[in-house]
């Protein structure tokens, strides 16, 4: 396990507007971080803040991502799937990330991605794989672009924590999680803001390093 010197002043935000995104955005804040939030809309965070710089663009533009990746350290990605979105908006977005973060110092990239994929060491009950199969065609467009999303990232040669999450929630936090390989019987929700402090977590800690794990509730005795 490697040591951090000292934990990264700015950080790049990717979707900063989304449910999960806005409480990370918050907590980042309230950490001391600074924050380069790319955003489409800036009239969508309408709240100033001292250490929050709103990056007006869209991420699957390489100036757009140029210029929120500029004097950061570490990008997070909260993006997902609108309406209007492309169908790859994840994997382009992705793609627009690696090819500036080659030119730049970036030490770490932490993104969620989609909480159904799976990996070597996961072991998945009957239950979830059956409930996998039963919602994948229904989100079969977003599981595709997460699951490229993610192998941009990892083909990429950068620091990375892909993170993945049971069914997000909109529930007040507990502030207890737990996150590894899918190993037996998980609880089928958690609060977005827990994930988002998880994250915030990665941003300093090697614990997860180029690790995908998955961050469900604790599960009780």
């Amino acid at each position: 396990m490697r040591a951090r010197r000292s934990p990264p002043r700015t950080l790049t935000l990717l979707g900063a507007t989304g449910r999960t995104g806005r409480h990370l955005l918050r907590l980042a804040l309230h950490g001391g971080y600074r924050v380069r939030a790319l955003v489409r809309d800036p009239r969508a965070l309408a709240s100033p803040h001292p250490r929050l710089e709103l990056v007006p663009g869209d991420a699957c533009e390489l100036g757009a991502m140029e210029q929120a990746v500029a004097g950061a350290s570490v990008v997070l990605s909260t993006l997902g799937h609108t309406p209007s979105s492309a169908d790859d908006v994840l994997t382009q977005a992705a793609r627009n990330l690696v090819e500036v973060a080659r030119r730049r110092p970036i030490e770490r990239v932490v993104a969620l991605i989609s909480g159904s994929i799976l990996v070597p060491g996961d072991r998945p009950p009957l239950g979830y794989r059956c409930l996998t199969h039963a919602f994948r065609p229904l989100f079969r467009r977003r599981f595709t672009d997460s699951r490229r999303q993610a192998e941009v990232i990892l083909g990429s040669g950068l620091d990375y924590v892909l993170v993945r999450a049971t069914r997000l929630s909109d529930e007040p936090g507990t502030g207890e999680v737990e996150a590894g390989p899918l190993d037996g019987r998980v609880r089928p929700t958690i609060p977005r803001v827990d994930v988002a402090a998880f994250m915030l977590e990665q941003v300093w800690s090697d614990a997860f390093l180029h690790q995908t794990p998955l961050v469900r509730r604790p599960r009780r005795s």
